[in-house]
């Protein structure tokens, strides 16, 4: 079983430049095999594999050189993305996926390549750490994360945890720990500053 945690993200105004462009360079990218995918299927018959189009990016990076900035696990993450709704047009459980504008794309995923410590989450192709406000305590492995942008603008992590039997506690900001893992049947959870306090 799969539980959902989600974080605020306290970025620099680097980071965030940083966080806006992966999220638009996803869109991009979800936009771009989308509409070669449709053409495909409108025009060829030829149905969705995710290895033929996951296979279009480096042609793409190669065309559209700022992809070369991108975070290359997200961009495959957004086609997994693409993935999971062409699985279900052909399934007959959805309509064939749309292209997304804007503010319709508001996010991007990593499934590895990203490190939580010490109450900030580092990131692929960004050189600092991004803060975040809130403790941590989950029942489980982190499976994937997101990335996500509000209306508003705010950042948020979002960790999709998998459940098992070992509680993992991350800091807050500011906070000297970095991951504390202990067993579940151990509580409550005491820990010693860099200090000794």
């Amino acid at each position: 079983m799969y539980k959902i945690y989600k974080f605020k993200l306290c970025p620099t105004k680097e980071q965030e430049e940083f966080l806006i462009n992966q999220i638009e360079w996803c869109r991009f990218v979800y936009n771009k095999v989308l509409g070669i995918a449709k053409d495909n299927y409108n025009r060829y018959r030829i149905q969705w594999n995710y290895y033929r189009y996951v296979n279009l990016l480096p042609g793409l990076k190669k065309n559209y050189t700022f992809l070369k900035q991108a975070i290359a696990q997200a961009l495959q993450m957004t086609i997994w993305e693409l993935n999971y709704y062409f699985k279900k047009f052909f399934r007959r459980e959805a309509e064939l996926p749309r292209f997304k504008k804007k503010w319709e794309f508001n996010r991007f995923s990593l499934a590895q390549n990203f490190k939580i410590k010490n109450g900030t989450i580092k990131l692929p192709k960004l050189e600092e750490p991004i803060k975040f406000i809130g403790d941590m305590e989950f029942d489980g492995i982190i499976k994937v994360i997101s990335i996500e942008r509000s209306e508003s603008g705010e950042f948020f992590l979002i960790l999709y945890v998998k459940e098992t039997n070992v509680v993992y506690v991350l800091s807050r900001i500011g906070a000297p720990l970095s991951m504390l893992i202990v067993p579940k049947s151990k509580t409550p959870i005491s820990c010693e500053d860099k200090n000794g306090t």
